[in-house]
């Protein structure tokens, strides 16, 4: 029973761990890039040409003019998964748990069961040395 509870809950700190993880790069999705080195050169999606009249500065794309970055569903299929496994294993643990209790009541049962038999018997051979006990 005891590798049992650590089994469940080393999984309900993975599980915990990997919920975290999700639940971070849901809120914070760009938390795990690395920032914009500048002394790269420009890419396309940072800057755009600006129209050609004779001016040859570059102009610096804007937030307003980026497109919000889309968070990708893997992060979350990992967490509701995460979950159901952990709904899996407290629900394997349950049942574990009610099948200890059943034995637990078959012992007392069967040890009610032994009493009342031991008792049975001690009655009847009460009754059947009482007449010749040295007592009587």
């Amino acid at each position: 029973m005891d590798n049992a509870m650590n089994a469940l809950w080393r999984a309900q700190q993975d599980a915990a761990t990997r919920a975290t993880e999700g639940w971070l790069g849901l809120l914070q999705p760009g938390a795990n890039q690395a920032p914009p080195d500048p002394a790269s050169p420009a890419t396309a999606d940072d800057q755009r040409q600006a129209p050609t009249d004779g001016d040859t500065t570059l102009e610096v794309a804007t937030p307003e003019d980026t497109i919000p970055e889309v968070v990708e569903p893997a992060p979350l299929l990992h967490v509701i998964e995460a979950i159901q496994n952990l709904g899996n294993g407290q629900r394997d643990f349950a049942e574990h748990m009610t099948r200890w209790a059943e034995l637990q009541r078959d012992l007392a049962d069967s040890m009610t069961a032994w009493a009342s038999q031991q008792r049975e018997y001690a009655d009847a051979l009460e009754r059947l040395l009482g007449p010749i006990s040295p007592s009587a």
